[in-house]
């Protein structure tokens, strides 16, 4: 059996190979992704991060006929740590990229998309004890 057989109630049925992509690369996601993160910690209970990811255009079919834009997304925070407690403030999707999740194919039958968040202020309050 392969990728483009089914059986049912006991029936092989050929369905073919998708003429755009002969190689039956699975759709729903990017094939390539790439994030890098930096922190400087100012030794002084302050520190900042930065990040970055990017992710490659990517079709949502099989038939390769539904494509999602490539996206770079930054995030960035600043946190202030002392002896027991601290404190961080950050933004997600720092400069409010479109981008957007595709879903798995099989499952959503090549209807679903979801936008991805926009941007996002976070903040967190954390006490050790």
């Amino acid at each position: 059996s392969n990728f483009s057989t089914a059986s049912f109630d006991g029936r092989v049925r050929d369905f073919g190979v998708p003429t755009n992509n002969p190689e039956l690369i699975y759709p729903g996601q990017p094939q390539k992704t790439f994030k890098l993160f930096g922190l400087y910690d100012f030794l002084n209970g302050f520190s900042i991060n930065l990040g970055m990811e990017w992710q490659e255009e990517f079709f949502l079919d099989f038939d390769r006929t539904k494509e999602l834009p490539s996206a770079t997304i930054f995030n960035s925070a600043v946190r202030y740590a002392a002896l027991n407690w601290a404190i961080t403030l950050g933004v997600d999707n720092l400069t409010d990229e479109d981008y957007f999740f595709g879903s798995d194919p099989i499952f959503a039958a090549n209807t679903l998309v979801t936008k991805a968040p926009e941007r996002t202020f976070v903040g967190s309050f954390k006490v050790m004890f």
